[in-house]
């Protein structure tokens, strides 16, 4: 069942025929029909406006991690500690960043830099930073 406010779906609930709520409309909805829906006319539209993210806003979205979450997803595909020592021998505030941070931002330059010098793409980094955050 459809609860309806003003034309607009905002809830659906398991009801017998008859249901009522004070204050709305409720009604048998078809499947496929959910919250934000519109009701007229004996007929239901999807009027939502899908949300659109961008890639950066998706990636700012992205939890810090700790250095062991760092640690693992880089070892799962294959780039230990040692390798990446040596990518940042020359960049003694990136060795230290890489050291001693106690967690990682998606966000701070030396994740992309660090990509970068493994030839691995934002969109990876980004899903190898999804998976790391679930361990």
């Amino acid at each position: 069942m459809a609860v309806l406010l003003s034309g607009v779906v905002e809830n659906i609930i398991e009801a017998s025929q008859g249901f009522n709520i004070p204050g709305r409309f409720v009604l048998p909805a078809p499947d496929g029909v959910d919250i934000g829906f519109t009701y007229a006319n004996g007929t239901f539209t999807d009027l939502r406006v899908p949300v659109v993210i961008t890639p950066e806003e998706a990636r700012a979205a992205l939890p810090q991690i700790t250095p062991r979450q760092l640690r693992l997803a880089l070892l799962s595909i294959g780039i230990h500690e040692a390798d990446v020592d040596m990518k940042l021998v020359n960049d003694p505030a990136g060795m230290v960043e890489w050291k001693y941070a106690t967690y990682f931002k998606r966000s701070h330059p030396l994740v992309d830099g660090l990509g970068a010098l493994f030839s691995i793409t934002a969109e990876q980094t980004d899903s190898l930073w999804a998976w790391a955050a679930a361990l």
